[in-house]
């Protein structure tokens, strides 16, 4: 029985290979800085005073003046971040405004190859709400009062800083799975895919008072009772951080498998992984977990999907039914011949 199910498999992917074909972004590119620590997250009491020592490196052919300064940034309901501008043309973050943080210095002359340190000191205040807080602390070839104070995009480094100020409000934590959904290669929310890749599109929403970096993984099922688990996918390896009263979107892929479409939508034959034939009815659970005030909390979301290669049914069927049509008019023509030679024998006799 074995041997005859990796046959039919080995048969379909034959038939699959010859017939069917289907279908921070400034720290990306190439600029040659590098900052240390990449990130910024921490909890800040109320009346205390904290000191970050930041790492800058110019690998850059050139030799460079560089300018650190901080914006604020808005967060949309997709999560998607939007630097915010001011009327009288200061865009530093209001934290900076505020006093509570100061940046030293706040400029400097790197030759090629060269390294170098600046400070970020937090100075808090005390009472006030406990809140949690974004901005970006921002490395740059240009002045930041050049273009109406817009830090232009020359070369720019963004350094993320999620600060929790714990003042004298108690901590709120909480998450809200605001959307969990299968999506297809266009981000639409879909429930039937010919092959895998099938992505899963996460919306959480931070309904607390403070920011939140939440873990987790989603399990992928043949059954609804998550008793036959295919597999799991850890979600947000990341770490990326959920603003208190924000929205964030995240993506995970569930891929592989012996039949897969690659990133061109083209059909991909994996023989290493003959035995996991994707086809059916799926369960995807999603776990988010993040720290509460008593331990750990958690919220769970189930989406149902299914994986048909209908295309390739289709055609096998086709192929079927031509053969079979071939094979009964063997037949009929053979039985004809038969009965003609039978006529003439009798004729004969």
């Amino acid at each position: 029985m074995r041997t005859i199910q990796t046959t039919i498999l080995l048969i379909v992917g034959a038939i699959s290979i010859f017939t069917f074909v289907a279908v921070q972004s400034v720290k990306a590119q190439q600029t040659g800085v590098i900052v240390s620590p990449p990130v910024l997250n921490q909890n800040l009491t109320g009346g205390t005073t904290y000191d970050e020592i930041i790492h800058v490196s110019n690998f850059k052919l050139t030799d460079n003046q560089f300018y650190i300064t901080t914006r604020d940034m808005m967060i949309d309901e997709r999560g998607n971040f939007i630097s915010v501008t001011y009327p009288d043309g200061d865009n530093r973050s209001e934290f900076e405004k505020k006093g509570w943080l100061t940046i030293s210095p706040n400029e400097f002359f790197l030759s090629s190859g060269d390294s170098t340190t600046f400070t970020a000191h937090f100075d808090l205040p005390t009472d006030f709400p406990t809140q949690g807080y974004y901005f970006e602390i921002v490395i740059s070839t240009q002045k930041p009062d050049s273009q109406d104070g817009v830090v232009g995009l020359v070369t720019e480094i963004v350094l993320p800083v999620g600060i929790n100020y714990l003042g004298k409000d108690d901590i709120r934590r909480f998450i809200a799975i605001a959307e969990f959904e299968a999506a297809n290669e266009f981000g639409v929310s879909s429930w039937l895919y010919e092959y895998p890749p099938v992505e899963f599109k996460t919306l959480l929403q931070n309904i607390g008072n403070v920011n939140i970096i939440p873990t987790g993984e989603i399990f992928i099922s043949r059954d609804e009772n998550f008793s036959n688990v295919v597999t799991t996918i850890p979600f947000n390896q990341n770490g990326l951080t959920i603003f208190n009263g924000s929205f964030r979107e995240f993506k995970n892929v569930w891929d592989g498998g012996f039949l897969t479409l690659d990133e061109n939508n083209r059909l991909s034959v994996n023989f290493d992984k003959i035995d996991d034939f994707r086809f059916g009815r799926y369960f995807a659970q999603l776990n988010v977990v993040w720290d509460g005030q008593t331990g750990k909390e958690f919220e769970r979301r189930v989406v149902t999907f299914w994986i048909i290669p209908w295309k390739l049914i289709l055609l096998i069927l086709a192929i079927v039914v031509i053969i079979t049509y071939i094979i009964i008019r063997i037949r009929r023509k053979k039985k004809k011949s038969a009965a003609i030679n039978n006529k003439q024998k009798n004729l004969n006799v």
